[in-house]
């Protein structure tokens, strides 16, 4: 099968023209190895999404990598329009308490702890 452009979803390397993000992926690692809080924010078609489940993959070696995507899915399924989640997270530097995520018409509450 040739590869071919794909202008909406993510990006997958052995199905579509896409640029190496190799680098950019060996970056982000370097700052979730030092504990560091980053953003990925662009504009629409950047390869926000691609970025994030390529990281995934490159990452579930090292660690236990939670994606918020099954979480949506989730409150879809059961027609939920809010949910909770409990996040462990061991870096010193972490913000304890709660957080409100918002997507469309749909909230999730994280408690950091």
């Amino acid at each position: 099968m040739s590869k071919i452009f794909n202008v909406s979803a993510d990006c997958k390397p052995e199905l579509h023209y896409m640029v190496d993000i190799g680098g950019r992926l060996r970056e982000i690692k370097r700052m979730v190895d030092r504990g560091d809080y980053f953003t990925i924010n662009r504009a629409h078609q950047y390869g926000k999404t691609t970025t994030l489940k390529a990281l995934k993959r490159y990452l579930i070696k090292e660690y236990i990598v939670i994606s918020l995507d099954l979480l949506w899915d989730y409150l879809d399924y059961y027609h939920l329009k809010k949910g909770y989640m409990l996040s462990f997270n061991f870096n010193k530097k972490k913000e304890l308490g709660a957080r409100k995520i918002v997507l469309g018409d749909k909230v999730l509450v994280e408690a950091v702890v």
